[in-house]
Formats: C-alpha cells, sequence, structure tokens
C-alpha cells in the first residue's frame, strides 16, 4: 500500500512525454506506428491531455483496437463463435432469487438502476437481468459506480478516435473476449463472487478509482502499482484466489498480449497504424512493449514538440 501511493504522488510531477502512448519503429518500418493504452471511465476530451496524440493521429493511415473482424484471423474466430453459441445465463435455468438473499437482490437491482440505460422498474428487462452471469452483474455493478456523469463522457477515447482515424480494425472478436473474460463457473462460486462484490463495493471502488488517477497521471510505474494493489485487494477480500488471479492474468493478459504482437508486423508494414489497447496490456515484462521489443522494434514514449 505504501509503494503505491509513493508512486502515485510522485506520478504527479510534471513529465515531457507521455507514458500511455508510444511509438513502435525500426524492425523494416518505413514509418512509426503507434500503441495506446487506455481505460474506460475516462472521457472522450481526455485525447487532448494526452501529449502527442492528436498529432498521432493525424498521421495514421489506421486505428486497431482489441475487437473487430477486419483481420484475417478474426474472420476465422468469428465463424467459429456463431457456431459456437455463447450464454450468459446462469446455469441449470437459476435465477438471482433462487441464488441470493433478498437483501443482496435488492441491492443488486438499486445499483443496476444508476445506469441510465436499465430500468429495473421494467419487469421484462428485470426477468432478463436476474437470469444473467452474476459475475456479469458484479462487474456492470462497479461499472455503474465509475462512470462519469452523464453527458460528460461522450465516446470515450476509443470511440473519439474511431471517429477521427480514415479507418479501424480490432485483433479479436467480442464473442472471442466473453469467452476469455467469463469462462463457465458453478452458480455457487457465482454467488459467491456477488455477494463478496456487493460486502465490499466501496473498496472495490476505491481501488478502481485509483486506477484512473493513476491513469491521469500518465506514469507507467504509478499506473503498474494501482493495478497491482487492485489485484491484491481482490485475492485479500477472497473474490480469487492468487491461483484464479494468475490464471486469470495469463488467460485474459499475456496469451492476448502474444497474439496480437504476432499480428502487429503485418498490420503495421501496410500503412502506419494507432493501436488502441487497454492500458493493463502494456504493463510488465510479458506486456505489449516489451514484446514488441524483444521482437526486434524500438518502442518509446511519444515526446512533446
Amino acid at each position: 500500500m505504501k509503494r503505491m501511493i509513493l508512486l502515485l504522488v510522485l506520478a504527479f510531477s510534471a513529465s515531457a512525454y507521455s507514458q500511455v502512448l508510444y511509438s513502435i519503429s525500426g524492425n523494416g518500418l518505413q514509418q512509426p506506428s503507434y500503441v495506446l493504452g487506455i481505460i474506460p471511465f475516462v472521457p472522450e476530451s481526455y485525447v487532448d491531455s494526452i501529449p502527442g496524440l492528436r498529432e498521432v493521429i493525424k498521421n495514421v493511415g489506421q486505428g486497431y483496437g482489441e475487437m473487430g473482424i477486419e483481420e484475417p484471423d478474426v474472420e476465422k474466430e468469428a465463424e467459429a463463435d456463431e457456431e459456437e453459441e455463447i450464454d450468459h445465463s446462469l446455469p441449470d435455468d437459476l435465477t438471482m432469487e433462487e441464488l441470493l438473499s433478498a437483501e443482496d437482490v435488492a441491492l443488486t437491482d438499486s445499483l443496476l438502476n444508476l445506469d441510465p440505460g436499465i430500468d429495473m422498474s421494467d419487469e421484462d428487462q428485470k426477468e432478463y437481468l436476474h437470469t444473467l452471469d452474476l459475475r456479469f452483474i458484479a462487474t456492470l455493478l462497479l461499472q455503474n459506480r465509475l462512470m462519469p456523469p452523464a453527458g460528460s463522457y461522450g465516446l470515450g477515447i476509443e470511440g473519439y478516435i474511431q471517429t477521427l482515424v480514415p479507418a479501424y480494425g480490432g485483433l479479436e472478436t467480442s464473442a472471442y473476449q466473453e469467452k476469455i473474460l467469463f469462462p463457465p463457473m458453478t452458480a455457487a462460486k457465482q454467488k459467491d463472487y456477488l455477494h463478496k462484490t456487493l460486502a465490499n463495493i466501496d473498496a472495490l471502488e476505491k481501488a478502481n478509482r485509483a486506477i484512473v488517477t493513476a491513469y491521469r497521471t500518465q506514469d507507467i510505474k504509478a499506473i503498474e502499482a494501482a493495478y497491482d494493489y487492485n489485484k491484491l485487494l481482490e485475492v485479500g477480500l477472497q473474490l480469487s484466489t492468487q491461483k484464479e488471479m494468475d490464471e486469470m492474468e495469463d488467460r485474459t493478459i499475456n496469451r492476448r498480449n502474444q497474439q496480437w504482437v504476432q499480428r502487429m508486423p503485418r498490420i503495421m508494414s501496410q500503412k502506419p497504424t494507432l493501436f488502441t489497447f487497454g492500458v493493463g496490456h502494456l504493463l510488465g515484462e510479458k506486456g505489449v512493449l516489451q514484446l514488441l521489443r524483444k521482437g526486434g522494434y524500438k518502442v518509446n514514449p511519444v515526446k512533446t514538440q
């Protein structure tokens, strides 16, 4: 905890460059490409707070994010996903009322109502939400607590960038992401996960807000410290065991990083590209930045003029 706080304080000192936006050059590239780390909950207006980003957007010929169906490999995944229907319902046709206490159901409904797109007085909508995977519900509850005030978010950073670049593709399908993020889990474990999320929602919100604060400093060490603390908190609150956390990080971060870095060279050889990934994918020895460096590329923070 002390280490995270110190890093966050140090990160507020002025910097001559952004540590969430990096140039990729060398290894045969005729023109540089770029990778930008982003997080949800930061409005589109923040684009102007990232040094050099506007100039990068002007100079690239295309953008790529995590999701899309533009790449041949992604098209193959999409075809496979069509054959394998993804079910986000609770197992065995269970409902939230059958698993949770009346108190937890009422609290869940009140927190779901914070989402402008949800109306829990609509019985059809309520019935549908009460049949969904409880991990998905837990994620939605936390997301609702973290979203900026209505009207201030706009399209978010990635959505806004999509409107500014000539073309925008993706490296994997949304269905593929969903399979990775929500692998099969028993109803009993889902119940426990949502119950503990509800019991500790304030602490979880605070830890996730620390990630947003660290991101706004644009200091990669502060961001990594905030992510590390968040993972420690999840284990400490027994939302996950350390083994489960390690397996999830390998499944949702490390393996995907490797897949993306394998696909990026061909895309970069076509035209200068701005890649937009969740900032967690940039961190550490198994992050996209280090994998690109190990692949022979020069990867450096974009400096201001």
